[in-house]
């Protein structure tokens, strides 16, 4: 929803779903996704994975500096010149 309304920059984070499938289409969004051998697992909607290794693989640590990262890039394009 935030990439159909426009924001800047957007960060969207994949687990056992694909992003390839589900992923906003749009230049401003940032796809982050971990890279265990087993995802995507679910090709629909249903997720039949008990483990969520791919979920928890994506450390809060990896999340927040990438969200630093976008939010600088996007504090820097709003600058005024």
């Amino acid at each position: 929803l935030a990439a159909a309304a426009g924001a800047r920059q957007v960060l969207a984070l994949f687990g056992p779903t694909d992003p390839h499938v589900w992923a906003p289409f749009s230049p401003q969004v940032t796809v982050l996704t971990s890279s265990v051998d087993c995802r995507p697992c679910a090709p629909g909607r249903d997720i039949s994975c008990l483990t969520g290794q791919c979920l928890r693989d994506l450390a809060p640590e990896t999340v927040l500096r990438q969200a630093a990262q976008l939010l600088t890039i996007s504090a820097e394009i709003s600058a005024p010149q």
